[in-house]
């Protein structure tokens, strides 16, 4: 079997497996680990990774598969009286990519209630993009727009721009959704500081003859 530091450094391995798109490679290291600390009754390690296995899953497509992990590692975390609020975001987008807006909003929701609130906060601005994501897939324009302006006011106080221009970007969309008249000069400037922070499949979205909603993903 594994010991304890090589079960951890396939753990982490796994992840950025995740992260290159090597998802069977990712599987691997993450079950390999799974073993290891499931034989050694490390209980919550065992969870984490049921957890990042959900996360493989929902890369890989296989939502109803992610979920599945979703719930047992949420289930084990209960258990052991732990508090992962994040994780609920990985969740919430699964729910988002299979279709499921609302209980995505309502998951995303529940996970700014739980984060830590503050300027400081950089998992509670996560959060509030999340639900603002949510709120404009499930067709709630208004409420997406305000919480999307939330969370691009957190970013920038955390000197934050890359996920600042994001926010904004769901903001413009959410303006859109609700009727708006959009300049195509706030539209284009919009999409070039998006380009200019990484964002290229987004800048064209957010460009004046643009459409389509940005998916942020992450493991927690």
């Amino acid at each position: 079997g594994l010991d304890a530091d090589v079960a951890l450094l396939r753990q982490n391995r796994g992840i950025v497996h995740a992260y290159r798109g090597e998802l069977a490679a990712a599987r691997a290291d993450l079950d390999a680990a799974r073993r290891h600390y499931e034989r050694n009754a490390q209980e919550l390690a065992a969870a984490e990774v049921v957890h990042n296995l959900g996360f493989v899953a929902a890369l890989a497509g296989d939502i109803p598969a992610a979920l599945r992990c979703y719930d047992e590692a949420a289930e084990a975390f209960r258990a052991l009286r732990v508090r992962r609020p994040l994780g609920l975001l990985d969740r919430g987008e699964a729910l988002l990519a299979g279709g499921l807006a609302a209980d995505a909003h309502a998951v995303a929701a529940q996970a700014v209630a739980m984060v830590p609130g503050g300027s400081e906060g950089a998992d509670h601005a996560e959060a509030l993009l999340a639900c603002a994501r949510a709120a404009l897939a499930a067709g709630r324009a208004t409420e997406a727009e305000e919480t999307a302006r939330r969370a691009e006011r957190r970013f920038r106080d955390q000197h934050r721009p890359a996920w600042a221009a994001v926010a904004a970007y769901v903001a413009l969309q959410a303006e859109a959704g609700a009727g708006a008249v959009l300049r195509p000069a706030r539209a284009a400037a919009l999409a070039a500081e998006l380009e200019a922070q990484g964002w290229g499949s987004a800048a064209l979205d957010a460009h004046p003859r643009g459409t389509g909603v940005l998916t942020v993903a992450g493991t927690r």
